[in-house]
């Protein structure tokens, strides 16, 4: 929880749509949770590996980028 209220202080912060947070103790060969987190302080998505995490945040971005 406190990983992502920190997140979302730091995307209100730099005014972004979109923020990544993923605990650093918890990387292991590219293998980690990352939580994508909107504009609105929710969790958009969980993804798991850094490929995963690349094409999720393509689809985010694509999606948003449609609007």
């Amino acid at each position: 929880k406190e990983l992502l209220e920190t997140a979302y202080r730091s995307l209100i912060k730099n005014r972004a749509d979109l923020v990544v947070a993923n605990d650093l103790s918890q990387i292991e060969r590219g293998k980690h949770v990352a939580y994508i987190i909107n504009s609105e302080g929710e969790v958009e998505s969980t993804q798991t590996g850094k490929e995963k995490i690349a094409q999720e945040l393509l689809k985010i971005i694509g999606q948003k980028l449609k609007r």
